[in-house]
C-alpha cells in the first residue's frame, strides 16, 4: 500500500511557488525573491526556501549588527539607487528594519492548494475514495 511520503514526493509545488510570486508583485515589491524560492519534500513534510535574505524580508531585522555591505552594494547596484552602501548599512545596524509579511494572508490558500494536491494524488492511486 502506498505511503503518504510517496503521495506528497509526487505533488507538483510548482503552482504554489507561482502563487507566492503572485502575491509578492501584487504588493508592488520589486526584486529578485520570487525566482529564490525551492521546495523539499521530506516524509511528511513540504518545506519553502529562499534565499537567506528572504527572512529579513519577511521578519524584519533586529537593530545591533550590520548586515552584509556586498548585499546591500548588489541591491543597490540591480536598481540604481543612489546611494551608499556603506550608510545603508550603518542605518540598518542602528535602526533595524520592519518586515512585511507578505505570505500571511494567502497561507490559508497554499494549506489549501496542498491538500488539494494530496487528496488528487491519492485518489489517483485509489488510496482515498469519496
Amino acid at each position: 500500500m502506498e505511503k503518504i511520503e510517496d503521495i506528497l514526493k509526487t505533488i507538483d509545488t510548482k503552482p504554489m511557488i507561482d502563487r507566492i510570486s503572485q502575491e509578492y508583485n501584487a504588493q508592488g515589491y520589486i526584486g529578485r525573491f520570487p525566482s529564490t524560492l525551492r521546495t523539499t519534500i521530506t516524509n511528511t513534510t513540504i518545506q519553502f526556501w529562499s534565499a537567506q535574505y528572504g527572512w529579513f524580508m519577511l521578519h524584519g531585522r533586529n537593530a545591533g549588527k550590520m548586515p552584509p555591505i556586498a548585499a546591500i552594494r548588489d541591491w543597490i547596484d540591480r536598481y540604481n539607487i543612489p546611494r551608499n552602501e556603506w550608510a545603508v548599512a550603518k542605518k540598518i545596524a542602528r535602526d533595524g528594519t520592519t518586515g512585511n509579511n507578505f505570505l500571511s494572508p494567502i497561507v490559508p490558500e497554499l494549506v489549501d492548494m496542498i491538500g488539494k494536491e494530496i487528496l488528487k494524488k491519492a485518489k489517483e492511486k485509489n488510496i482515498w475514495q469519496r
